[in-house]
């Protein structure tokens, strides 16, 4: 899948290639850096070599000088150190070496152990010879150094050619490097002005046409032209995709919103509001709008039609009123014959109240005295019980005293019966002591079984104490209640005997009115007809508006959209949705109130 190419993808790919020829350079100047480092050590190293050539030179030399001194010195030692120390070590470096270098030290070798050899000779012969020795001194040692001296000028030259060898190719591989690293950063320099360029224009282009854009939506256009977008009108950029395709959608909305604006100014209540989000403030209050004004106008044609109907009616209500008073009066009239009659029935009935409100009051004062009555017996009732409680404990004592006899008498028989003949006058008293126990013991049960019941039978009466006393407190509360409301009745029969003058006098106030009536009726006819007028007048004003006829419970479909079963469907959708909440159901009873 190609990945999507934006605004933070081109920089993080330019920024990417910069970083890509950061380490291209950093690898090629590390790797030249260590190439020159790896030609100076052998710069070094052959140098090395060529002054330990030079140190060989001086040892050989050294060697010869030790050999003549020797051959010409009479009576002198003739051993010497014929050690070559510097040559081996220049011989073991050079033999690891490659090409010419390891045959001259071969070569070097072999003249160096012949010479090793004169030397080693000459001694021999100065010990028998001293004149042969100086002659082969003279001669062939003096020979051997000469060519080994002309040998090891041969690695010397070698060594010394070698590490200028190396030395050019430092030189080379440092101007190499950098004039390879001037090239390549040049040219990043170069891409990087173009890249960067490039993208200015990809990004500045857009947002100086969406800068366009705005600037005319500002100054109140309701569209805006196709802006340049640069040389092939492409954008690349997804940001910069995203915000155009955003005013673009803004614009068309501007547009929309204008059209039914406009039309809605032409008196069109048809016009589609298309709401595109949730977000859509102006899209709502749009809708919003054009939702109210049609269900306002449609409320108004409603009512100058309902008046323009009515009128009539009102003008023949008007007459029927006028005959209708005639008759109010003679009914009014029969209406305060029964009003006084009324009004003495009530002053009876407040007289009735106000014996029984006294009547409550004395018998809750006598309930009263027969409460504490009772709440001493309920006391008396519990003092009965907690006596029976206490009683009931000493039962217990005794039970147990009783059963301790018993066990004492059965003790008392066992020894009785271990003492013998002596023990038998003891044991008829263990006897008799454990008949008068289990009497006792025997007394004691039934005594404790009364005194169980004793106990329960109080207990049931102080509970039945208790609710008799709850239920007295019950009556009291009851009775307080028939009291409050004999005095309220009292009270009301006093108010409703005043209430019945001011009735009375209202009908006579409403006689009075009635008689007026009759000749303000006369009037209405006569204003209802300039009520009937106007309403057709209103009428004909509300039909430059073209209102939409809906459907109860069903969204409303422009004449334009009645074929696009996708708009049909999504208004349906967005219908059921708005229903839902306390707006919309608010606009659809009162679409199907005006439908009704």
């Amino acid at each position: 899948m190609k990945k999507a190419k934006t605004i933070r993808n081109s920089i993080r790919h330019g920024n990417m290639l910069i970083l890509a020829g950061g380490l291209f350079l950093t690898v090629f100047f590390t790797l030249c850096l260590a190439f020159i480092h790896i030609c100076q050590q052998s710069s070094v190293h052959y140098s090395d070599l060529l002054s330990q050539s030079t140190n060989v030179i001086i040892e050989a030399n050294n060697l010869y000088r030790t050999v003549d001194a020797i051959a010409y010195d009479n009576g002198s030692s003739n051993s010497a150190n014929l050690k070559t120390p510097e040559f081996d070590s220049l011989y073991n470096l050079s033999v690891t070496e490659i090409g010419s270098v390891v045959t001259k030290a071969e070569n070097a070798k072999k003249i160096y152990d012949e010479f090793k050899t004169t030397a080693s000779s000459i001694l021999e012969i100065n010990a028998t010879n001293q004149e042969a020795a100086q002659e082969m001194c003279d001669g062939v040692l003096t020979d051997n150094l000469n060519e080994l001296t002309a040998a090891l000028h041969d690695i010397a030259i070698a060594y010394d050619s070698m590490c200028q060898q190396a030395s050019d190719i430092v030189t080379s591989v440092i101007t190499f490097s950098v004039i390879i690293g001037l090239i390549f950063l040049v040219g990043m320099l170069i891409y990087s002005l173009i890249i960067s360029g490039k993208m200015a224009k990809t990004i500045a282009t857009p947002i100086v046409a969406v800068a366009e854009w705005a600037e005319t939506l500002s100054t109140g256009a309701d569209h805006i032209e196709k802006a340049d977008m640069g040389p092939e009108g492409d954008i690349s950029l997804v940001e910069i995709q995203r915000m155009v395709k955003a005013f673009t959608v803004m614009s068309n909305g501007i547009k929309e919103n204008v059209d039914v604006v406009r039309k809605v100014a032409d008196g069109d209540m048809t016009a589609f509001v298309n709401i595109r989000s949730s977000n859509d403030t102006l899209g709502k209050s749009l809708y919003k709008m054009v939702q109210s004004n049609d269900i306002m106008f449609a409320q108004i044609t409603q009512i100058a039609k309902s008046v323009t109907d009515g009128t009539d009616s009102i003008s023949a209500a008007a007459k029927l009123l006028a005959d209708s008073c005639i008759e109010q009066a003679n009914d009014i009239s029969d209406l305060q014959d029964e009003i006084k009659r009324t009004n003495d029935l009530t002053r009876e009935n407040a007289e009735d109240a106000a014996r029984a409100s006294e009547l409550s009051n004395t018998i809750h004062n006598e309930i009263i005295v027969s409460k504490g009555k009772m709440q001493k017996l309920v006391e008396a009732i519990k003092e009965i019980f907690e006596a029976s409680e206490k009683v009931f404990g000493v039962i217990t004592d005794i039970e147990a005293i009783a059963n301790q006899t018993n066990l004492l008498a059965i003790n008392a028989s066992i020894e009785a019966s271990r003492a013998g003949e002596a023990g038998k006058s003891f044991a008829v008293v263990a006897s008799s002591v454990k008949e008068l126990a289990d009497k006792s013991a025997d007394s004691a049960t039934q005594t404790k079984n009364l005194i169980e019941d004793t106990m329960n039978k109080a207990k049931h009466g102080s509970q039945l104490s208790d609710e008799t006393y709850t239920a007295f407190e019950s009556i009291i509360e009851s009775l307080e209640q028939v009291i409050d409301v004999s005095g309220k009745i009292a009270e009301s029969g006093a108010k409703q005997q005043s209430n019945m003058m001011n009735i009375k006098n209202t009908i006579d106030d409403i006689s009075r009115v009635v008689s007026s009536n009759a000749a303000s009726s006369e009037e209405t006819a006569a204003m209802t007809v300039e009520i009937s007028k106007n309403a057709n007048t209103l009428k004909e004003s509300m039909q430059q508006f073209n209102l939409r006829n809906r459907e109860p419970g069903k969204p409303y479909i422009p004449p334009s959209k009645v074929n696009d079963k996708a708009f049909i469907k999504l208004a349906t959708e967005n219908y059921n949705k708005f229903i839902k909440t306390p707006e919309g159901r608010k606009i659809a009873e009162e679409i199907k109130s005006n439908a009704m």
